[in-house]
C-alpha cells in the first residue's frame, strides 16, 4: 500500500490525548507526534499505509468531536516527507536552502509534499508549530535544500509563504 500521513489538531489538550489514545487504538498506524502546540492546542500526527491511517483518521474526529480544529489526511505522501519530520535529513553542500512558512501545521504537511513531488528539492526539516528564535509565534515551516536556485517562487498552497532563498 501507498504511505499516508494523517493529522488532527485539537482546542483541547484533554480531548485530544483522548483523541489520539483512540486512533492508535484503532488500527495499526505508527504515532509520529502527539503534543500540545501553541496555547491549549494539542494534536496529533500518525503514518502508514493508506488505509488504517484513514480508519484512525475517523476515530480521532468523532472522539474530538467539536474539540477538532484541523485535520489532514494525505495519501500518498512522499516518502521523504517522514524523516524531515523527525529531523533525521543529513545535509551536504547545497546551491540554496528554502524555507516555506505556514500559519498551520497541516498546510506545511502539504506545502513539503507538493515541493518534494514536483522539484529538485531535499526535505531538510518540519519544523511543526514549534516556535524558534527567528519567529517565536506558533507558526510552522518547512526547509529544503536543492542545487538549483528556482527562478520565482511557486505558491503552493494558499496558505503559505516562500520566505527566504539563501545562496
Amino acid at each position: 500500500m501507498k504511505p499516508a500521513i494523517g493529522l488532527v489538531e485539537f482546542n483541547s489538550i484533554a480531548q485530544g490525548i483522548l483523541a489520539g489514545d483512540a486512533m492508535v487504538k484503532r488500527a495499526e498506524v505508527d504515532l509520529l507526534e502527539a503534543r500540545t502546540i501553541c496555547p491549549g492546542k494539542y494534536m496529533v500526527l500518525i503514518g502508514g499505509d493508506t488505509g488504517p491511517v484513514g480508519e484512525s483518521m475517523e476515530s480521532g474526529i468523532e472522539v474530538g468531536a467539536d474539540t477538532v480544529v484541523d485535520q489532514l489526511f494525505l495519501p500518498n505522501v512522499h516518502i521523504s516527507v517522514f524523516p524531515a519530520i523527525a529531523g533525521a535529513v543529513e545535509t551536504d553542500e547545497v546551491e540554496a536552502l528554502g524555507i516555506i512558512e505556514t500559519i498551520s501545521v497541516a498546510s506545511t504537511i502539504v506545502a513539503a509534499d507538493a515541493a518534494a513531488k514536483t522539484a529538485d528539492v531535499t526535505l531538510v526539516e518540519l519544523r511543526l508549530a514549534n516556535a524558534w528564535e527567528a519567529n517565536p509565534s506558533c507558526s510552522s515551516s518547512a526547509t529544503f535544500r536543492t542545487w538549483k536556485l528556482p527562478s520565482r517562487p511557486v505558491s503552493i498552497c494558499s496558505k503559505m509563504r516562500v520566505c527566504s532563498f539563501a545562496r
